[in-house]
């Protein structure tokens, strides 16, 4: 089965596709508009428009850059007292949580929902009944926590079984974390419900906005 492509890069592509569309609907009018600007007043506006390019590519590369800065940031807060330092400082400098072990990945994800703001207990025994880390959201709601550290994508019956327990627990919302990711099936079925599927790029994500505050 094909990797399914990160979310900005899906992101990326709806943006060009939008950008095509522009494009295409205005080439006409913008062209009869351009012919109808004295050669002055096209010099003029080409400069203007080459400092516009020159301005807004410069903005992204800075923001780029502090938004890289930031996450590495969030990634060093997150591991700080982590109980091997080698070990930790490995994981931030890949900012990534695939090296974690399945009990790691769970002490992990209760330590980043306080960061948020949540009551976090792992539970991660036999006989949970699918709940790793039980939540109680800022609204004192429960929510729950699945955490699969699995060598391959995480496929439709997984979300089905956390869907389960959030029934039988009263839960609001289930987050499943699986740094490898998530099949199209188990993508597709989760749609629409309240369950978030947390890759190793929103563990990023999670982490930024619980040690940075970003959102």
């Amino acid at each position: 089965m094909a990797k399914r492509r990160s979310s900005s890069a899906e992101l990326w592509e709806n943006i060009v596709k939008l950008l095509l569309a522009i494009f295409l609907l205005a080439y006409a009018p913008v062209v009869a508009w351009w012919n109808s600007i004295p050669p002055v007043g096209r010099t003029f506006m080409l400069v203007m428009i080459t400092i516009a390019v020159i301005a807004a590519i410069g903005m992204v590369v800075m923001l780029s850059i502090y938004i890289k800065r930031e996450r590495a940031s969030a990634w060093h807060h997150a591991m700080a007292g982590w109980q091997n330092d080698a070990q930790g400082n490995a994981i931030a400098q890949r900012q990534s949580a695939i090296a974690m072990s399945d009990v790691e990945l769970e002490q992990f994800a209760a330590q980043v929902y306080k960061k948020m703001g949540y009551r976090a207990q792992r539970v991660g025994e036999d006989g949970d009944h699918g709940v790793d880390v039980m939540l109680i959201n800022p609204k004192s709601q429960k929510e729950i926590v699945q955490c699969k550290q699995w060598n391959k994508q995480v496929g439709e019956p997984v979300i089905r079984d956390l869907f389960g327990a959030m029934m039988h627990e009263g839960a609001v919302r289930g987050w499943l974390w699986a740094p490898r990711g998530f099949s199209s099936p188990a993508r597709a079925w989760a749609k629409g419900k309240p369950i978030e599927l947390i890759d190793d790029e929103k563990i990023g994500q999670l982490i930024a906005r619980a040690f940075n505050k970003m959102k």
